[in-house]
């Protein structure tokens, strides 16, 4: 059972005031926080105002702490894209693999990450005749 304080916090993200859910969250006890729903709560309003590394952080810390939580899915979802946006597109695809097929939104994150990496990989195969020419490796910046 959630406090009154925990539902104002879960409101004001849901309503999306995610700046009045984070000083909610803060409010807060430790032990309050704790609740997986809050951690996830926590997580989403620090990526909606565009913390990823802070939600990549808890959305892993909800994980380890419930790794058969009901928010799973959407943690990884939520993981993925922010490796997407970190431009870690392999490693996007590698959490999107963990995601329950049925998931809704799934197959079109995959197919996503596959046409990026698919053009990332065309554009590797164009960029190498002139990184032979010159002697350099680009992913090492030489």
């Amino acid at each position: 059972m959630l406090t009154p304080n925990q539902e104002k916090a879960i409101d004001a993200c849901e309503a999306g005031d995610y700046g009045e859910a984070l000083q909610l969250l803060d409010l807060l006890s430790a032990e309050e926080r704790r609740h997986p729903r809050l951690l996830f709560v926590l997580a989403d309003c620090l990526y909606e105002i565009g913390d990823d590394l802070g939600a990549l952080e808890v959305y892993v810390q909800y994980l380890v702490r419930f790794p058969k939580g009901r928010r799973k899915n959407f943690s990884l979802m939520g993981i993925a894209v922010i490796l997407k946006n970190l431009e870690l597109e392999n490693e996007a695809l590698g959490v999107l693999r963990l995601v329950d097929p049925e998931h809704e939104g799934l197959e079109k994150e995959l197919e996503d990450s596959r046409n990026t990496l698919a053009l990332q990989m065309r554009a590797r195969e164009i960029l190498g005749p002139m990184c032979g020419a010159l002697g350099v490796r680009l992913e090492e910046g030489r």
